[in-house]
């Protein structure tokens, strides 16, 4: 998994994160969870989660048949459900 540019909103102000990702795969090697803990540049921490209840396909139809997989996910953030998906 690649990041970059990241930042956490907090009070109001804007700080440098660093993320540390985990994700759980089905056996189709298909990403089913995502936790992560975010860093801010003040040391304040963020969890993230990440459960997602589905997977669509798109096909490249390239010669290397590679395939795009978008992923819904229910998250929580801290703890607390934000009730719809992103």
């Amino acid at each position: 998994m690649g990041f970059r540019g990241l930042r956490v909103l907090r009070d109001g102000f804007t700080f440098p994160a660093v993320l540390d990702p985990h994700a759980d795969y089905t056996a189709q090697m298909r990403q089913r969870l995502l936790r992560a803990t975010l860093t801010d540049s003040t040391g304040a921490h963020t969890e993230l989660e990440l459960d997602v209840f589905g997977v669509i396909e798109f096909p490249t139809h390239d010669i290397c048949r590679r395939l795009i997989a978008k992923a819904p996910a229910q998250p929580v953030i801290d703890g607390r459900g934000w009730g719809r998906a992103i």
